[in-house]
């Protein structure tokens, strides 16, 4: 992000932002003038960050594989600050260890809340962002391109977290609201 580019009135929503670049995302968008509303699982963790952001802010306890938890968030946002002008789909876990002795558990956690998550969390705003012309920032990982050691499921969900804000539909690819990936 350009520090020159302010972003006074906007408000943006950022997936896990109790910690890691979740944290650093909502930090930078409250410097540039966003209003932040922190969505994560830690609910102590998102008032210590949202008490620390400069500007006007808010959190939701949400796990982002919950469709019916994320569009309940999206609606209390809309109410809450009127609009949505960015999501930023951050949430993540990992795991790592050989693939034959993964945790099938473990692993199917780790596709559910990386990429499952970043579409339901899409899902769940994309109404908001097309009202508003918005922007969806999907955060990926370099393991989306190259392989990472004992990372499978990781890179599997990252590779597919990376594919889907180009794949998933007309509203992006008709420019009614923009996104694109970051690692």
């Amino acid at each position: 992000m350009s520090a020159r580019r302010s972003l006074e009135g906007q408000v943006a929503v950022v997936t896990g932002a109790a910690r890691g670049v979740g944290e650093l995302l909502a930090r930078k968008l409250s410097a540039r003038g966003a209003k932040v509303a922190l969505v994560g699982l830690e609910p102590e963790e998102l008032k210590r960050v949202s008490k620390r952001l400069s500007t006007d802010s808010a959190h939701w306890h949400a796990d982002v594989t919950d469709a019916e938890a994320m569009a309940r968030v999206a609606g209390e946002v809309v109410e809450r600050f009127g609009a949505v002008d960015i999501v930023c789909a951050n949430a993540g876990v990992a795991q790592a260890g050989p693939f034959l002795d993964s945790d099938e558990t473990a692993w199917r956690r780790v596709i559910e809340v990386n990429l499952l998550g970043s579409v339901t969390t899409a899902r769940a705003f994309l109404p908001a962002l097309i009202a508003n012309r918005g922007y969806l920032l999907q955060i990926a990982s370099l393991a989306a391109l190259a392989p990472a050691p004992m990372m499978t499921a990781y890179c599997t969900s990252k590779s597919g977290s990376r594919r889907s804000p180009t794949v998933c539909g007309p509203r992006w690819a008709t420019g009614e609201c923009g996104s694109a990936w970051a690692i």
